[in-house]
This record gives structure tokens, C-alpha cells and sequence, in this order.
């Protein structure tokens, strides 16, 4: 997309620190955002679980596209805090998307896991986008939550979501 402004969530992360070094190599205006204020970043930190909050980020910086990787990424912590694990996943990405809409986003690439296969055999190999969804934790759980949310704002409100 190169010359446009992007917003990359989770920004701080170890993706998020090497997408933002490559798009910014090819002429992007990258914007991050964590969930703690980022050092040298003009923006404070955002909770992805705040509607409000990713409203108006989105509002103000009307990128054209959007790279979500914001999120909880502890699979095995899942099991101790299993909403506080689908909030970030499920929730969180429900209300990037549905700022995203509102703002006038282009088109949001949102991150996805491979534990929502759960367990694979070799013979099941290799998996497609049509393999079977196992999701085997509540991390791999939330994971497959915000992929259909994903669906839900293509097929329902025409957001391009890769």
C-alpha cells in the first residue's frame, strides 16, 4: 500500500515491531498503538477492550488500513484467566472491526493462530482455511471467536478482513 497510513495494533510486540520496520521501508506512514503508551510515540496506550477508546483512535487517524495483531497471546495463562483471554481476543477484535467501519477503513489484516486447529494428525496435513476448527484452549477459543467476527464484518458489512 505503499505512501498510506496504517495502524498497526499490538505495535510494541515482536510482529508488530518488525511489520512496522518493513511497511515504513516501503513508503508506509505507520501509526502504533499498544496497550501501554509505546516510547516515542505521540499516542498514549489503548486498550483494544475499550470501545470508546479504539473509536476515537480510529476517528483521528482515519488510516486506510488496519494490521491487528493486539491481543492476549498466553496460551497456557488462558486457563487461569480465560475471560480476560477472550476479552482481548474476541471483544477486542470485535471492536477494532467495528471502528474500523465506522472510520471508513479500507481493509483490516487480522492475526489468527494456529491453535484454533488444535491437535493435528500428519495425515490431516496440510491444514487449509477449510481443515476442521478443534480449538483446544480458551486462548484457541478466543482466537476462533474473532476469526468469525472477522467473517461477520465481510459478509455483513462489507469490511475486507484477510
Amino acid at each position: 500500500m505503499s505512501g498510506a497510513r496504517v495502524l498497526i495494533t499490538g505495535a510494541a510486540g515482536f510482529v508488530g515491531r518488525h511489520l512496522t520496520a518493513h511497511l515504513e521501508a516501503c513508503g508506509d506512514e505507520v501509526v502504533g498503538v499498544d496497550r501501554h503508551e509505546i516510547p516515542g510515540s505521540p499516542l498514549p496506550g489503548v486498550d483494544i477492550t475499550d470501545a470508546a477508546a479504539v473509536g476515537r483512535l480510529l476517528d483521528d487517524l482515519r488510516p486506510s488500513a488496519i494490521y491487528h495483531l493486539a491481543g492476549w497471546a498466553d496460551v497456557g495463562g488462558s486457563w487461569k484467566a480465560p475471560v480476560e483471554a477472550f476479552r482481548a481476543n474476541a471483544e477486542g477484535t470485535l471492536n477494532v472491526l467495528s471502528a474500523a467501519v465506522d472510520a471508513g477503513v479500507e481493509r483490516v489484516l487480522a492475526v489468527s493462530s494456529a491453535d484454533v486447529y488444535g491437535k493435528v494428525e500428519p495425515s490431516e496435513l496440510p491444514l487449509t482455511e477449510e481443515s476442521p476448527l478443534r480449538p483446544a484452549s480458551p486462548y484457541a477459543a478466543s482466537k476462533v471467536a474473532a476469526d468469525y467476527l472477522g467473517l461477520q464484518a465481510w459478509l455483513g458489512r462489507g469490511l475486507p478482513v484477510l
